[in-house]
């Protein structure tokens, strides 16, 4: 890969992510015991999530899944799209991996019975190699036993769900409740701190180059 693409897609991430680095820009909301705002305290009141938070879910699926308000937001969402079996499906089998081993056989077939079974209540549509892997697996349950089926549902939310989410209304809203303009000097700061990145990580690169012709010559 070129040095140049390298660069490129590390600035493109440190950009996006630069807001939610301490050491960059001041956290949001502030810390109300060390300053006189108090946003904190009606964001906790409220148990709305900032709109920081919620752009972060416009990242990635990762982003909104990590995130307990971000996941109940698109929970809902699903349900919105008779959808919703497939990230409870995601969710339990994450549960799955978290039980004391004690525990592990019997809810590996609830999980079964709910989603997968002949009649399940929550059926999934699985293509037939991880239907046949988890099938395959379960006669020896274990904490990974259903891995190739939860990868399937995850790409497949990523796909098609996830953007459409990103699209909905619901979203949107919940983007815009919390918006506020920026002032000049948080847009100042934001510049600022972008381009000492980008000098430095020149730098870094250009003097990694060079070493590496030299050491080459």
């Amino acid at each position: 890969m070129k040095v140049s693409k390298v660069a490129e897609s590390l600035m493109s991430y440190t950009e996006q992510y630069q807001e939610y680095d301490p050491f960059v820009m001041s956290p949001e909301p502030s810390n109300p015991w060390t300053s006189d705002d108090l946003l904190f305290w009606d964001l906790e009141a409220s148990k709305d999530p900032s709109q920081q938070r919620v752009r972060k879910w416009g990242f990635s699926l990762d982003e909104a899944l990590k995130d307990p308000a971000g996941r109940d937001q698109f929970l809902k969402f699903l349900e919105s799209e008779f959808s919703s079996e497939n990230l409870q499906f995601w969710l339990a089998v994450q549960d799955l991996k978290r039980q004391p081993l004690e525990n592990v056989a019997e809810r590996a077939q609830e999980i079964w019975t709910e989603f997968l079974a002949e009649g399940a209540s929550s059926s999934i549509n699985l293509d037939s190699h991880s239907y046949e892997r988890t099938s395959a697996n379960l006669k020896d349950p274990g904490r990974y036993s259903y891995e190739d089926a939860q990868d399937h549902i995850y790409k497949l939310m990523k796909s098609d769900s996830y953007t459409r989410y990103l699209r909905s209304n619901a979203y949107q809203e919940l983007l815009m409740a919390w918006k506020k303009p920026e002032t000049e000097q948080q847009q100042q700061g934001r510049r600022t701190s972008l381009e000492k990145f980008t000098r430095s990580v020149g730098k870094s690169l250009t003097g990694k180059r060079l070493t590496g012709l030299m050491q080459s010559s």
